[in-house]
């Protein structure tokens, strides 16, 4: 999408026709149009149609870009933002076999973008632990939500993986928030869980046992993904 600054077209038609010696009546003759409306191009009251910009600017042998002050502007709403106040924040989830992920996410700005280094460790519940793999990609959040858009680095692995990563921003409970992710398993079958990302490291051992029960998909839960074909995380898990 374009800004396109209008204001001064018709002076620059004006003066490009006057530097050529040219009357309104002789100009409208060199491009099809009548003297009365060169006179509006000229005061800005109309805008030529882009045949008749072009044959101007044959005439005048100028550049269409002469005429216009060209301005990116992005249509992409969404903020390049860190909306949790720290650099360093801990995803949990469960793995296979009953197994707690604990991830670290730590965040950069870097040209105006929030480069993200995404770090897995297993833990079990007697909180050993053992590093997994790690993923670079960007965060990009309003006020409401917050997306980590994450991949691995191909050149160290045996396969291609993305990650995304959803947080309400809305609700955080206990200082913990409430989210998703999206990504697949050592198969490559896509794979949708819970997770909660907190600012601090948890590392009292009820906590911990805490957050792993927090993380169980409930009753109510399997039975409305089975009533409804999909599943609306409900933001009031951690209550």
């Amino acid at each position: 999408m374009y800004d396109l600054n209008l204001f001064n077209l018709g002076e620059k038609i004006r003066n490009l026709r006057k530097k050529n010696n040219l009357s309104l009546e002789e100009f409208g003759k060199k491009i099809g149009k009548s003297k009365p409306t060169i006179y509006k191009y000229e005061e800005n009251d109309i805008v030529p149609d882009i045949y008749t910009l072009l044959c101007i600017c044959n005439i005048f042998e100028v550049s269409i870009s002469d005429f216009f002050e060209f301005k990116s502007i992005s249509s992409d709403n969404t903020k390049s933002i860190n909306p949790f106040g720290t650099n360093t924040l801990f995803l949990y989830y469960k793995g296979f076999n009953k197994k707690l992920v604990i991830s670290t996410i730590t965040v950069e700005e870097l040209d105006s973008v929030q480069k993200v280094v995404f770090k897995n460790s297993k833990k079990n519940k007697d909180l050993n632990q053992s590093f997994v793999n790690e993923y670079i990609g960007s965060l990009e959040a309003d006020k409401q939500i917050a997306y980590f858009n994450l991949k691995n680095d191909p050149t160290s692995n045996s396969r291609f993986e993305k990650i995304q990563i959803i947080i309400d921003l809305k609700h955080c409970i206990n200082d913990k928030y409430i989210g998703s992710i999206n990504a697949t398993t050592d198969s490559n079958q896509p794979t949708f869980r819970k997770c909660i990302l907190t600012k601090e490291k948890v590392f009292d051992r009820d906590e911990i046992n805490q957050i792993f029960d927090d993380l169980e998909i409930t009753e109510n839960e399997l039975k409305l993904i089975k009533e409804n074909s999909f599943w609306n995380m409900p933001i009031n898990t951690l209550e």
